[in-house]
């Protein structure tokens, strides 16, 4: 059913792409030309602006559409779980410094590299830390945490990495708890989120041969657990 929901979303975006995204090209060419003209008064300027940023959004939606329908098979190589991790929250941090919200870290180095995409682990990394941000007001914390892990019911003996992300933020109620990697699914208000990322998080996550586990209460934040087979290779 899964597979049957991807194809059919596929088809739908690349319809929308074609039909949608080469106008929307030519009106943001033309607002932009607007937008020079030198005589142009400030509220005409400001109506401009909102334009162009509707115009932005309903292409960032095509474009999720795309990628979440045609992700590409992971083009993979040894990384550093830490490392890549450090990189998606320093990205942030003038955010967290906006809110006010507090990072807490835990790195362990004894892991092993995880034999991944690594441009593919950072979108699943910064979505989450974007969704943790979106569910928490100001003065919070987000709490980051790098582990190994253990798998018993896995016979391969392989080892294992566990990324934890908890926030303090608003959290989620059981029905949208089994909702939440469905596409299009979303606990964000109307022209906040697609619902398209975690879903996309999950076929990202699958495809390298790990998951993610989530455990969420209302009013008391979510947590969520990134389980990934390491390389067995050096540190």
């Amino acid at each position: 059913a899964r597979a049957q929901r991807l194809s059919a979303i596929g088809q739908v975006a690349a319809t929308v792409a074609h039909k949608i995204g080469t106008p929307l090209t030519a009106l943001s060419g033309h607002i932009q030309l607007m937008a020079e003209d030198s005589t142009l008064g400030q509220e005409s300027r400001k109506r401009l602006q909102t334009v162009e940023a509707q115009i932005e959004r309903t292409s960032k939606i095509i474009q999720d559409l795309l990628l979440y329908a045609r992700k590409p098979e992971p083009v993979r190589s040894p990384v550093d779980i830490n490392t890549c991790l450090t990189e998606c929250l320093a990205l942030f941090q003038p955010e967290f410094d906006r809110r006010r919200i507090v990072l807490a870290t835990e790195w362990s180095q004894q892991i092993d590299k995880v034999n991944a995409d690594v441009q593919q682990l950072q979108e699943v990394f910064n979505s989450l830390i974007e969704n943790a941000l979106d569910a928490m007001p100001i003065g919070r914390t987000l709490f980051v945490r790098v582990s190994p892990h253990s798998e018993p019911q896995r016979l391969d003996h392989r080892t294992w990495v566990a990324v934890e992300l908890i926030d303090t933020g608003c959290g989620m109620n059981t029905s949208q708890l089994e909702q939440i990697f469905q596409p299009f699914f979303t606990t964000k208000r109307a022209g906040r989120g697609t619902g398209l990322g975690l879903a996309s998080a999950m076929e990202t996550i699958r495809a390298h041969g790990g998951d993610i586990k989530v455990e969420s209460e209302p009013g008391k934040g979510s947590r969520f657990m990134i389980i990934l087979p390491t390389d067995g290779g050096a540190r």
